[in-house]
């Protein structure tokens, strides 16, 4: 519910729309059913020609959570005008993270739910990452 939340409130307030992603589903079952790589959950929205700024899109994170989410990580390119926030916040035995990647026209918001040993072994070796996160 909290990840739907933060899709009504950036179609609200930025007067757009979700972006339909044919047979996403499958693949989020297939994550569901089999915790591939530790991961145990993805959710994934974007909008194309959005026009929130990041920091309009960090309120929406923070306002419509029940518990405030960590941002842990900022990064922001000045020559792309790409920006990227990740928050993340514990949940039960794993850790939920939240990736809100904004470029020029579009925002992607994803969420994945992750075993925090998962994300301590790729943030530890991020060369490494791609042997855990091959797609």
């Amino acid at each position: 519910a909290d990840f739907q939340d933060i899709v009504r409130a950036i179609e609200q307030k930025g007067n757009v729309h979700r972006a339909w992603i044919p047979f996403f589903w499958i693949g989020r079952l297939a994550v569901r059913m089999h915790a591939v790589e530790g991961v145990s959950d993805i959710q994934l929205a974007t909008f194309e020609k959005n026009r929130l700024s990041v920091s309009d899109l960090d309120m929406i994170v923070r306002s419509n959570r029940q518990e405030r989410w960590q941002p842990i990580v900022v990064a922001t390119s000045s020559r792309d005008g790409e920006q990227t926030y990740i928050y993340s916040r514990p949940d039960r035995d794993q850790l939920q993270l939240l990736i809100v990647a904004r470029d020029r026209e579009d925002t992607t918001v994803v969420q994945l739910r992750i075993e925090p040993k998962m994300f301590l072994e790729t943030v530890q070796h991020p060369g490494g990452a791609r042997e855990h996160f091959s797609f």
